[in-house]
């Protein structure tokens, strides 16, 4: 084969690698948005970021090997790479990681709750005997303060009446 045939045969092989590879990232994306929950509005965003990057990435392997000529067979050999992939490995690969991650996900938050629990019984104890302790300081101290104001005030009168008594004599 003359050497344009060969060049051109390894620029299709590489739209389809890079048909894989674009398939594998929006699997990524994907097994991300199943472990979790996005809203619609999160949704449109990643996938114009991920419409951004496989663009910049069909860019640059037309701009690198092709001097930037569009080239229909490699269009089609990216479409290519993206269908041997979705129908090989890419749909179990996404149920199958994603159930995996889910699974740990679950596992975490189970092993999460049963130790915060466990510790917090001790801590929520100690922390209930200090409320109640403090609740008892503060109720003893608005005692305190009620019968020290009761008394400060009785003082005072008891000295406002002497130094009536004393202003009027004089």
């Amino acid at each position: 084969m003359s050497e344009l045939v060969v060049a051109e045969l390894m620029l299709l092989l590489r739209a389809l690698k890079l048909g894989i590879w674009i398939a594998v990232v929006y699997d990524l994306l994907r097994i991300f948005r199943r472990i979790i929950t996005h809203n619609v509005w999160a949704i449109g965003v990643e996938d114009g970021l991920y419409w951004c990057y496989v663009g910049s990435e069909f860019f640059k392997l037309l701009y690198e090997y092709n001097e930037g000529r569009l080239r229909w067979y490699l269009i089609a050999g990216a479409m290519i790479g993206m269908l041997l992939y979705s129908i090989t490995i890419g749909r179990s690969l996404v149920r199958f990681s994603s159930r995996i991650i889910c699974y740990l996900k679950g596992v975490f938050y189970r092993t999460y709750t049963k130790t915060r629990k466990t510790l917090a019984l001790p801590y929520g104890k100690a922390v209930n005997k200090y409320q109640a302790k403090k609740k008892a300081f503060q109720i003893s101290l608005s005692r305190q303060s009620s019968k020290f104001r009761k008394r400060l005030r009785n003082q005072l009168t008891q000295m406002k009446k002497m130094v009536k008594i004393i202003l009027c004599k004089q």
